[in-house]
């Protein structure tokens, strides 16, 4: 889940920011890489414009082939820090990343059969 509520002193922000970064590194590091995403993306709710953590939530996302979001947080990326010499090659692994699709038809294709007893 998604931290909504931002509005603390800026020394604050930067300190909360930090800890959710040391948690979505130490649940990547655990082969967990959908909590890491968020971890991630709660620290940018508090330092948006921090490029280590858009980079860190980028490479995550490419990791889970968030392709969507990926992109989304790569023109971030490109708008906080436009020298970083990394935009090429990330623009290239995503482009290699298949198309989403659709969330209803992913979890069509994940639901359980259902089975029917005989009467």
């Amino acid at each position: 889940a998604r931290v909504r509520d931002c509005r603390a002193e800026p020394s604050v922000r930067a300190e909360i920011a930090k800890n959710y970064v040391e948690l979505g590194l130490a649940c990547r590091a655990s082969g967990q890489p959908s909590s890491a995403r968020d971890a991630f993306e709660n620290a940018l709710a508090f330092e948006p414009s921090n490029p280590r953590y858009l980079d860190l939530l980028l490479d995550t996302c490419i990791l889970e082939g968030a392709k969507k979001r990926a992109q989304e947080i790569l023109a971030a990326l490109k708008d906080v820090n436009p020298d970083n010499q990394k935009i090429q090659a990330l623009a290239g692994r995503i482009a290699l990343l298949p198309d989403e699709r659709p969330r209803a038809a992913v979890r069509k294709r994940r639901a359980a059969p259902k089975v029917r007893m005989p009467s």
